[in-house]
């Protein structure tokens, strides 16, 4: 497995509600007029405005530039802005969109409507689809990170078994690379997990075995980290299909369907997440699967006791 670097990079949300003074000025003010119609591409229609940068918040636009809170977030039942086009769900922050030629510009244009910026960004440089005169009337430097990595991955996995008399214990090894971004400002989390082959060792009652499997993620991986504890979980599905028995190929379909709720913490200063969770959900293969070892394969793998615990790295410190 390739070790992929951590970074971190600094991003900025485009979309803070103001101030009460912010609004009273805005008030009195009149907007100037727009600048001339950009060269290379046309201005912005009203609607839905879908970032494809990780964190960056759908929002939608009235089509009207230089007017105050023109620009509108939204916001699911848990208060994560949302990111899939739709500008679905409860209203969330409010924010202005200007037009303008230049950054001093837009400055200018964010001051004449109550609300002072001294460095704007541009929105097509946080993933837009804008044209070259649309700016955001916040500040660029105190707006909240978003955390984009890619790193190294290990699930083990543990399951308990057999008697009292003759307790068994069953270790499953995932190893692979997780990749995905973390908001430091609303604690929004979402993450994808490439798995490795591999296999383990088991007791079975037709004696010892060795499993091969090949593993893969099922559906995002969504959660929260509170960023002032780093505190916070996840939720991971994963198919487990068992490839191979012995060394020689499993009949299919055999596959072992898990379910986690991850829940620990993000440290603040290493940057390393560790999540665990015991009793998570493992659903067996059909007892005529895996060519009629289903029967075998669930109890052994499925039934009694389970715990996992995953770790990998979210920034550097």
């Amino acid at each position: 497995m390739d070790n992929s670097s951590v970074r971190a990079r600094r991003f900025r949300r485009l979309l803070l509600p103001f101030g009460i003074s912010a609004l009273m000025l805005a008030a009195a003010c009149t907007p100037p007029p727009a600048p001339e119609p950009d060269p290379v591409t046309p201005w912005i229609e009203p609607g839905c405005l879908d970032s494809d940068m990780p964190g960056a918040p759908d929002f939608r636009f009235s089509g009207v530039a230089n007017v105050v809170d023109n620009g509108i977030s939204y916001v699911d039942e848990e208060g994560v802005p949302g990111e899939d086009g739709s500008c679905s769900g409860d209203v969330g922050d409010k924010g202005t969109i200007v037009r303008a030629k230049t950054e001093a510009e837009a400055i200018d244009v964010c001051a004449s409507l109550g609300i002072v910026v001294a460095d704007p960004p541009r929105l097509d440089e946080w993933g837009y689809p804008t044209p070259i005169d649309a700016w955001a009337c916040v500040n660029e430097t105190t707006a909240p990170d978003v955390v984009e990595f890619a790193s190294p991955a290990t699930v083990d996995v543990t399951i308990f078994g057999g008697t009292p008399e003759e307790p068994t214990e069953t270790t499953v090894p995932f190893t692979g690379n997780a990749a995905g971004s973390w908001d430091r400002g609303s604690g929004a989390f979402s993450m994808n997990v490439t798995m490795d082959p591999g296999s383990f060792d088991a007791n079975s009652p037709i004696g010892p075995v060795t499993v091969g499997y090949d593993a893969a993620q099922v559906g995002p991986a969504t959660g929260s980290f509170d960023p002032a504890t780093g505190e916070g979980g996840f939720t991971l599905a994963v198919d487990m299909t068992l490839t191979t028995l012995n060394g020689s190929p499993m009949p299919q379909p055999c596959v072992i369907g898990t379910q986690f709720d991850f829940q620990g913490a993000i440290d603040l200063a290493t940057g390393t997440a560790t999540v665990s969770q015991e009793d998570f959900t493992m659903t067996p293969p059909a007892d005529t699967d895996c060519g009629g070892l289903g029967a075998i394969i669930g109890p052994m793998l499925a039934e009694g006791d389970n715990a996992a615990t995953m770790t990998f790295q979210v920034f550097e410190p």
